[in-house]
């Protein structure tokens, strides 16, 4: 439970995903690349914050890793060619939106938006 809150919190912070011919093609390919998360500007909703993250932007999706405050690891990947899809099996779902070319809003969730 704790994984999928995490995940699910990291998903959010780290802008999470788009319906992907029309959205995708809105980014600016200069975003993809590898960005670190600003920890003391990002909401964790109350959770402990981690001690660092990073995600990967490409032009098929990102994926993320999280070095939690206790140490332990947490990671995770979506899938943007056909809307917002976790890699690997898993429980949460996700939505985002392309605000400008270098701005992405994304929420997930456990369950369904």
């Amino acid at each position: 439970m704790r994984i999928l809150r995490l995940l699910s919190i990291g998903a959010t912070i780290l802008l999470l995903a788009f319906s992907a011919s029309s959205q995708q093609a809105k980014i600016d390919p200069a975003f993809f690349g590898f960005w670190n998360l600003e920890v003391s500007k990002s909401n964790f909703g109350g959770q402990p914050s981690p001690k660092s993250g990073q995600v990967d932007w490409g032009g098929h999706g990102w994926d993320f890793a999280l070095v939690l405050a206790d140490g332990g690891i947490c990671t995770d990947g979506v899938a943007t060619d056909q809307g917002c899809v976790y890699i690997g099996p898993s429980v949460l779902s996700c939505e985002y939106e392309v605000v400008t070319p270098r701005h992405e809003q994304g929420v997930g969730a456990q369950g369904h938006l």
